[in-house]
This record gives structure tokens, sequence and C-alpha cells, in this order.
């Protein structure tokens, strides 16, 4: 069976990417743990969403454009980099001390552009889309809260329209035919949202069902990973000791089971 008909499959480097982002969703978790309110809820949502977002970046990347080669998993090597960071200072960028978290996080972008600008032809629009957001992020980084948060959520949006909308205006461009006739706004907005026109550029749909699950499987061994640890820095061994192991271990495996049935 050709790589075409069985579809794209996860590589190693992108399972070493995903580890960086359950890291990182640890460290946030940890802000609700010590700020179990509706505030440090708020905080870790707002430290979520670019994180998150550049993980969809670079998944979209070897989605679209993988082709395993060297120079691609470079790319994304260098991107655990800034991430990294990002992760790391999560909990600094809570107690409002964010100067290294934002700029790991244009970083990231800044990594994106140039993968994106050198991966396809047809990805060139995606890569000053990127650009652009790492200069907002950069930015945002002397912007005080909460206005840097309205900072990140236009550079996310922006990023989006360009990563995931179609633009059939430059469409024509590589395909050689002519350039659509003019259409009302309704038209081309619909036009936008269908999948594009060239098949290369179509996301593979069993690749990324198979990369978001493999990232939970790993996010769900962690909690056993926090059970074990918990425990482990209990030193009296006592009736509820063993009775709160068993209790996190039962918590952890009935998670697994409500996600693999």
């Amino acid at each position: 069976m050709s790589e075409e008909a069985a579809g794209k499959r996860v590589s190693w480097v992108e399972l070493y990417f995903d580890l960086i982002f359950v890291f990182a969703v640890g460290q946030l978790s940890h802000i609700m743990v010590t700020d179990p309110h509706w505030a440090g809820l708020g905080i870790a949502l707002g430290l979520f969403m670019p994180l998150w977002w550049t993980w969809v970046g670079f998944a979209v990347l070897y989605n679209r454009h993988g082709q395993d080669k060297t120079s691609q998993r470079l790319l994304v090597l260098a991107g655990t980099l800034p991430c990294a960071v990002a992760a790391i200072e999560t909990r600094a960028a809570a107690d409002g001390h964010g100067l290294a978290f934002t700029f790991a996080l244009a970083g990231a972008r800044l990594i994106l552009a140039v993968a994106f600008q050198f991966t396809a032809d047809q990805a060139r629009r995606v890569a000053i889309g990127y650009g652009l957001s790492a200069v907002a992020f950069a930015v945002s980084a002397f912007v005080p809260s909460p206005w840097r948060y309205l900072v990140w959520a236009l550079a996310l949006l922006q990023e989006a329209g360009f990563l995931l909308l179609r633009n059939e205006e430059y469409a024509h461009e590589r395909t050689g035919q002519r350039p659509p006739a003019r259409r009302s706004r309704l038209e081309s907005m619909r036009s936008m949202l269908k999948p594009p026109a060239d098949p290369a550029s179509r996301v593979d749909a069993a690749h990324l069902a198979e990369r978001f699950g493999l990232m939970i499987i790993i996010l769900l061994g962690e909690v056993v990973v926090a059970v074990a640890a918990a425990a482990a820095g209990v030193p009296r061994h006592d009736t509820w000791y063993w009775l709160g192991l068993l209790a996190g271990l039962v918590l952890a495996a009935a998670l697994w089971w409500i996600y693999f049935t």
C-alpha cells in the first residue's frame, strides 16, 4: 500500500515535540492547583491558548507539508527550544513576569514563519502571517495586562486566517488558471471555508487524529506519574496513605477508560 493510500503516520520528531507541550500543560495545571479560583482558571486559560495554538501551527505544518526530511526535522526540533522556554516560564508569567514567556512564543512563531517559507511555495502567505504574529508577540511583552492578552488574541486570530482559510485570490498563481471573476463578499467568505484546491495542501485527517490521540495518551500517562510522584513524597505510609494512593490510581484508570471507550 502506498503512503498516499495509507495516509501519513506520526513521526518520532512529532512525538518529541508533543512531550514539550505535555510538560506545558502540567505547568498550567499547577497554576490552577495553587490558585483554585476563577482568577487562576482565567490566567491558566489565557496562557494556554497561545501555547496550544503554537502546537496547532507545528501540527498543521507537518500534516500538510511534512515529508520527514532532515531539514523539516531540524526545524521542528528548533521549535521545541522556544516552546520549552515558554513552558518553563508559565508560572512566572502567571505571577506577572511574562517577558521570557512572551519572547519565547514570538521565537516559536519566527521558526514557524521560516518553516512555512521554505517548506512549500503555497505556504508563503502563511509564513507572512506568522512573521506578523512574531512581531505582535514581541511587542506585547511590553504591554501591561490585561491588554497583553488582547494583543495575543488578535495575533492568534490572524494566524488562524492565514493558516486555515483558503484564499482563492492567489490560487491561480500556483495552478496557472485564470483568476476568478469578481464575486460578492459572501461568496468569497464561503470559498475561504472550502478545502484547499491543491490536494497536497489539504489536511490529512487520519494523521491529525493519530497525532492528537497520541498526545492525549501522553497527557493521561502524566496523571499516573503525578499520582506516583505524590505518593513517593509522603513519608508516613498509614491507612490514609494507601487509600489515597488507591483512589488516585482508580481515578487515573477511570480517565483512561473514558477516553478509550
